[in-house]
């Protein structure tokens, strides 16, 4: 089974999502009432649900731009598979990724290149990253990636899914 999209963006889009919009509604809440809220005491109350606008405002937003995102790399990636180019790439080496840690520790990434017979051009890819070591696991040889069918080698999709040994 392919896996398309990215589980940090519908993470962190949830978890602002849900976050945001109750304040979001408390403000809106505290505006529509602000008569009652008021005159039950003294002082200046006019910023609180200017505040809990704001902030749930932006919390809301972001969560949906995220699970926006997550969408449309989901789309991207089912519109790779589905409708374009399947080459076969020689898996040079796995790779170590310092750009994402985890626990203090870098991803990994299967690097793969592809020399194309038409023009004799070498691509490389990368796989999406791997939180742990699986060089036990991944075998060299080939693995399957798909590239836009417009010929495009800068949009594709290493299929780790066709490589990795499966236990038991």
């Amino acid at each position: 089974m392919i896996k398309y999209g990215s589980k940090i963006y519908v993470l962190c889009g949830a978890i602002f999502s849900l976050v945001g919009f109750p304040f979001l509604s408390i403000g809106l809440n505290f505006a529509t009432h602000m008569d009652e809220l008021g005159g039950t005491g003294s002082g200046n109350i006019w910023l609180l649900p200017i505040l809990f606008i704001f902030l749930g405002g932006i919390c809301t937003a972001l969560g949906i731009w995220l699970l926006w995102l997550n969408y449309q790399i989901v789309k991207r990636r089912r519109e790779i598979i589905e409708h374009g180019k399947s080459i076969m790439a020689e898996i040079i080496g796995i790779v170590e990724d310092y750009q994402i840690m985890v626990n203090h520790r870098p991803t990994y990434r299967v690097q793969c290149v592809y020399e194309d017979p038409c023009t004799g051009e070498s691509h490389t890819f990368y796989s999406e990253n791997l939180t742990f070591t699986q060089a036990d696991c991944i075998p060299r040889g080939s693995i399957r990636v798909f590239v836009d069918r417009n010929g495009n080698f800068g949009e594709y999709f290493v299929d780790l899914d066709s490589v990795l040994k499966r236990e038991g």
